[in-house]
């Protein structure tokens, strides 16, 4: 927009947005008139202003002008869309399948392998063991004995239904069960037997035998949709009888593993194929959960690799305040919140992302173990189009004679186009604009300046000078803006010049995914106007030089724009400092 405003009597011109300042410095415009230097009555201020609107009309194609959305068919813009989202698998028909091989039992010289019993994830009753025993005669010798290594193999399948199968968890917690005994009834007959459950767990007597057993829990990292674990519990016995003595031996094992469900599950996701996808912006709730035989866990930290993982954005919309600021709020470092984070993490850029988390958990047994689970997902963007078209620096002179030094053309033009990904809604994307700006104006006897001292600020507004949400059909809506940089040769002015350099960001407001969601940028496009008019004395013609207008090509990023405060022109003089 144009701000006018009163100093010493001299009626200032620059673009940008008008704001109260303090009276002793400068005092607003309106029409050219400053009330306070040249006061008159109410309604002639009225008829002035009318008056003074038709005569010195605002430079052309002023930057105040608004967005203007023009219909275009994507076919200025070709994208392929081919990606399908398949249905996915409910967790209820997502399971381990487990089967068991391995150990033998001999009685007395003959082998036979162990009974299978398969079993799938959370079957408590799937077991694999065998055992043996004889009726020791008179006067006779009968051994008996269990070994060999039991190995149970997990499988990642689908429980049927059709669909789409989610990849294994990482990492997950094996609960290990097993027991080996042995018993005889020949309280006078020489005995020797023994008995181990293969983790070693101490052996307890009993009446007639002894029994080893014990519950052991392990992390097992995955990698495939497979993997073993594997047991070696041992019995034996041997028994002589007497010439009068007629009874029975036996041995035994069992050996169970199950999975305790132990893995992050993320809410927020949308499935294409085989993995989760997220859009750039949209919120996520990872979760870790554990089954029944973990008791607890503490000491949860979160980590987010990759994607340039963000708390929130905040930044004011709409609202012409000088001490406005736009802050990115990152994520906490060792986010120790429990088995969920209270802040879903947001995500910048399109890439993948590694979700993971530390904690450690303590068993029903007592036993403790470190938990590391990870998950990873794909961070996808909306495609876009920014298409700029730079003008020329000039020396504009309007109808009443006054000169601009000005960014003419107009300066900078515009045209955005964005696809969202496929499969996910439109949503809305907007134009935000940064400045770091120095403008002077000199007179014989003091110079006046406008600066933001070297920093970028907001220019005007956020969204800069409209915002259009997208909701019709992808590819039927562009959003098209200009800018026009300008200061006015004063006839009380010797030497007056410009130099502003923009950060013009297109940013992207994902749709929701019933979670949080940020703005994140896609793109961004920065140029800078610079010009210098002098002249010896007030006497002289004007004489310019440096008058330059510059771009670079626009470029994808994914930082935010920050700044500590608006740029008004106005309230820059009046304090100078950012």
């Amino acid at each position: 927009m144009f701000a006018q405003f009163c100093y010493n009597g001299i009626v200032r011109s620059y673009r940008g947005l008008s704001a109260p300042v303090s009276a002793e410095k400068s005092h607003n415009v309106r029409g050219g008139h400053c009330a306070r230097c040249n006061p008159v009555p109410q309604f002639a201020f009225l008829s002035a202003l009318k008056t003074d609107r038709q005569k010195y009309p605002p430079p052309p194609r002023d930057r105040s002008s608004c967005y203007k959305a023009v219909s275009h068919l994507f076919a200025l813009f070709t994208l392929i869309v081919g990606m399908v989202s398949a249905n996915v698998l409910p967790l209820s028909a997502q399971r381990w399948q487990r089967v068991y091989t391995g150990g033998k039992v001999n009685v007395n010289g003959s082998e036979f392998d162990y009974t299978s019993s398969g079993g799938s994830f959370g079957d408590t009753d799937g077991t694999r063991g065998g055992g043996g025993g004889n009726s020791v005669g008179y006067g006779s010798t009968r051994t008996a004995g269990c070994s060999g290594e039991i190995t149970a193999t997990f499988t990642w399948v689908s429980a049927g239904g059709g669909g789409t199968l989610p990849p294994p968890p990482a990492e997950v917690i094996i609960e290990e069960t097993s027991s080996a005994s042995w018993t005889s009834e020949l309280p006078s007959s020489t005995v020797t037997a023994s008995c181990d459950n293969g983790f070693g767990s101490p052996t307890t007597p009993l009446l007639y035998g002894a029994v080893s057993s014990g519950v052991r829990y392990t992390k097992k990292s995955v990698s495939g949709n497979t993997f073993t674990v594997s047991c070696s519990p041992k019995s034996d016995v041997s028994t002589t009888a007497t010439p009068t003595t007629y009874t029975r031996n036996s041995v035994g094992v069992t050996y169970q593993a199950k999975i305790v469900t132990s893995g992050i599950v993320i809410s927020g996701v949308t499935r294409v194929g085989n993995g989760d996808q997220l859009v750039v912006g949209q919120g996520c709730k990872p979760q870790l959960i554990y089954g029944s035989g973990i008791t607890g866990v503490s000491g949860v930290a979160w980590t987010f690799s990759g994607g340039k993982p963000f708390k929130s954005y905040v930044v004011p919309r709409a609202v012409p305040d000088v001490n406005t600021t736009g802050t990115l709020n990152p994520i906490d470092a060792g986010n120790r919140e429990g088995v969920q984070p209270t802040s879903p993490p947001h995500f910048a850029q399109d890439e993948s992302v590694t979700i993971s988390c530390t904690a450690t958990a303590t068993f029903a047994n007592g036993s403790t173990q470190s938990l590391s689970p990870s998950v990873k997902l794909s961070v996808v963007a909306p495609q876009y189009l920014y298409k700029e078209i730079l003008g020329a620096p000039a020396v504009v002179t309007h109808p009443d004679g006054s000169k601009y030094l000005a960014a003419a053309g107009p300066g900078i033009q515009y045209t955005c186009w964005v696809l969202p990904p496929p499969g996910f809604a439109p949503r809305e994307y907007s134009v935000m604009q940064l400045v770091n700006a120095k403008v002077e104006f000199q007179t014989p006897d003091h110079t006046d300046t406008f600066t933001t001292n070297g920093t970028f600020q907001l220019d005007g507004l956020y969204p800069y000078k409209g915002w259009r949400p997208d909701s019709t059909p992808p590819g039927s809506l562009s959003v098209y803006g200009f800018d026009s940089p300008d200061a006015l040769l004063e006839p009380a002015d010797i030497r007056v010049s410009i130099d502003d350099t923009f950060k013009t960001f297109l940013m992207y407001f994902p749709a929701t995914n019933n979670l949080s969601r940020q703005t994140v940028p896609l793109s961004l496009q920065g140029w800078q106007f610079k010009a210098t008019a002098s002249r010896a004395t007030l006497a002289d013609p004007w004489d310019y030089s440096g008058l330059s207008l510059t771009a670079m090509a626009p470029k994808r990023t994914y930082d935010h724009p920050i700044w500590q405060k608006t740029f008004v022109p106005a309230a820059a003089f009046n304090d100078p400092k950012p």
